[in-house]
């Protein structure tokens, strides 16, 4: 499953309300350190580039940001 699906799907767990921005720009992913994709970035920080994560990873990484 791609990160980006992957993202929308756990964004969709009850009691998580995130935004969603695709970014496709290589001046951006350097701006935020990420050199090898796919990278997703949770509030201005980079959680993981270069691979894949489980779903339980993202969900994790979101719940952790609400908190």
């Amino acid at each position: 499953m791609a990160l980006e699906a992957l993202t929308h799907l756990e964004q969709n767990h009850p009691g998580i309300e995130v935004g969603f921005e695709k970014v496709t720009d290589p001046i951006r992913f350097h701006e935020y350190g990420v050199l090898s994709t796919p990278g997703l970035i949770i509030n201005n920080q980079v959680v993981i580039s270069g691979r894949l994560p489980t779903a339980d990873q993202v969900q994790g990484w979101l719940e952790a940001a609400l908190e």
